[in-house]
Formats: C-alpha cells, structure tokens, sequence
C-alpha cells in the first residue's frame, strides 16, 4: 500500500512542498522493520568486529521482546531508504553559490 501511496503522492504534488524533515522526525511510522529484517536476517547475530554494533543489535532484540517496544530498525539508522537526504534537504534551503569552475577559469 505505501508505494500506490507514494506513487499517488508525486503525481498529485510536488516534492518541493513536502515537508521532509517533519516526516524524518515520524519515520517510524513508515519504515516496518520487516522490510529491514527481510533482507537482513543475520542482523541479531552477534557477527559484527564492532562491538557497540553487537550491543545495539542485543538491545534492539530484546526491545521486541517487549509489548511496548521501543527501538526499531530507523532509532539508529534514521536515513535508510533516502540515501544523503540530510545533505540533499540542506542543500535545498542552502544552494551551493555560484560554481567554483568559474574561479579555476579566472
């Protein structure tokens, strides 16, 4: 259903007028970690050299152990999905000035 959504959405809007960071700040609300686990199976394994890695997963296994649960796959990962959108949404409200080729020509 979130693609027809999405796909909806673009056609009837433009993606200048949305408000992404607004959105960034729900991405809960959109991004299912099982979209995350379906590709990412391994990810509870404790497999990784980094060891605040391993200690973040253990703690993400037991936050869905919980009825309450508090961490998903976006708390640490926040730009799954939109690869550099924090520097693409910042480049937007803060254009690059003038083309620094100009200078070299100078």
């Amino acid at each position: 259903m979130n693609g027809i959504s999405e796909a909806t959405h673009m056609v009837f809007n433009d993606a200048k007028d949305m408000d992404w960071q607004g959105n960034r700040k729900n991405r809960e609300k959109f991004v299912y970690d099982s979209g995350c686990i379906s590709c990412h199976q391994t990810i509870l394994d404790v497999n990784s050299s980094n060891q605040n890695i391993n200690d973040m997963h253990k703690l993400y296994a037991v936050s869905i152990q919980n009825k309450d649960k508090k961490l998903s796959c976006v708390s640490c990962h926040k730009t799954v999905g939109h690869k550099n959108l924090g520097k693409i949404l910042y480049e937007i409200k803060h254009p690059p000035v003038g083309d620094w080729g100009d200078e070299i020509k100078k």
